[in-house]
């Protein structure tokens, strides 16, 4: 699955801090995980900020010094050609703020 998260000093602790930014991103070709098994995920990890398991795909960064980018590119059909691709989501983690946001 596709994942961008948040990462606090204490997990699932609103209070606690957002130190650093988290980005996984899926396999190629391997099967995703179910929608009920997606969601149970989502609702134990609240820092979550977006969690995607229906497509395959990768992740392409951009890391420039004031900022960083992340851009899920991902097909419903991972042994289709490669016009099938398109940008499933894409966030931005700023110079000296921790948590990445959605673009």
């Amino acid at each position: 699955m596709n994942v961008a998260a948040q990462l606090r000093l204490l997990a699932n602790n609103d209070a606690s801090p957002v130190l650093a930014s988290e980005f996984v991103t899926t396999s190629i070709t391997s099967r995703g995980l179910s929608e009920s098994v997606l969601n149970a995920a989502r609702t134990a990890n609240p820092d979550l900020v977006y969690a995607r398991a229906d497509e395959r795909g990768y992740a392409l960064l951009d890391i420039q010094a004031q900022a960083a980018t992340c851009e899920f590119r991902s097909t419903p059909y991972p042994a289709g050609s490669r016009q099938d691709l398109s940008l499933q989501a894409r966030f931005q983690v700023e110079r000296g703020r921790a948590g990445p946001l959605k673009l």
